[in-house]
This record gives C-alpha cells, structure tokens and sequence, in this order.
C-alpha cells in the first residue's frame, strides 16, 4: 500500500509542483533540455533499483544523450547561474518522473489499473484541495 501512495505522491503531485515552479525560475529552453534527460535518468534507476541490465549499446545512446544535452547546456552560454533555482527544481521534477516511471514497475504487478487510477487521482484532488484552501485562507 505504501508504494501505491507514493507512486500516487510522486507523479501528480511532486513532479507538476516541481515543474511549474522550476519553469517560473528557468526558461523554458533549459526545461526541455532538462526534460530530455528523462529517459536516461529512469535507465538508470531501473538498472539501480530493479537490477535491469542494459546493453552496451543503451549504454552508449545514454552517455551520447547525455553528452548532447550537456553540449546544448553548454553551447547555449548559460554560465549565468541566475536560474539556479529554477535548474534544480527542473532536475528534481526530472528525478521524480523517472522515479515515478521506475515505481510504477513495481506497482502494476500488485494493483489493477482501476486501483492505480483511483490512488492517483484521489491523492492529487486532495492535495491540491488543501494547497486551494489554503491559499483561500491566507488571501482573505
């Protein structure tokens, strides 16, 4: 039950809090870039926590994605670190989406799809109720 909650806690919740708010400190060109390493994150989560064994050519792709994002990074002149906030939210928004998909593994073998949905759902109507009521309160 605890890894339906966090799953439900991950994606819906913390993922679009950490995106919205890294997108108002960054631009929106280093959110798709960080955005991009999605996909290589999750790669190695689910080589970390899940033991999947990936080939010497994905290992190859994700150094060449890697490298091609940090290049882009790099070529773009952001030595300004003056959206460092907003790259760190950006990256922690990107750690959770891997999480979230590396989890999620794991979930769909022990709950239905229905239940998973449910959880999901459920969780963020109530967090962003509170978050809305909250913000109601301290606004009056």
């Amino acid at each position: 039950m605890f890894s339906l909650l966090l799953l439900a806690a991950l994606y819906p919740i913390a993922y679009f809090i950490l995106l919205t708010f890294g997108l108002q400190h960054a631009s929106s060109a280093e959110g798709g870039i960080i955005s991009a390493m999605t996909p290589a994150v999750t790669m190695l989560f689910a080589s970390l926590f899940l033991k999947e064994k990936n080939s010497w050519m994905q290992k190859l792709s994700l150094l060449l994605s890697a490298g091609g994002i940090v290049f882009i990074y790099l070529m773009n002149g952001s030595s300004n670190w003056s959206h460092t906030t907003g790259i760190v939210l950006l990256l922690l928004a990107c750690i959770t989406l891997a999480g979230y998909n590396v989890l999620a593994r794991v979930v769909t073998q022990h709950f239905s799809a229905m239940e998973i949905s449910f959880f999901m759902m459920g969780g963020t109507f109530i967090s962003y109720l509170a978050v809305s009521l909250g913000n109601h309160q301290l606004n009056e």
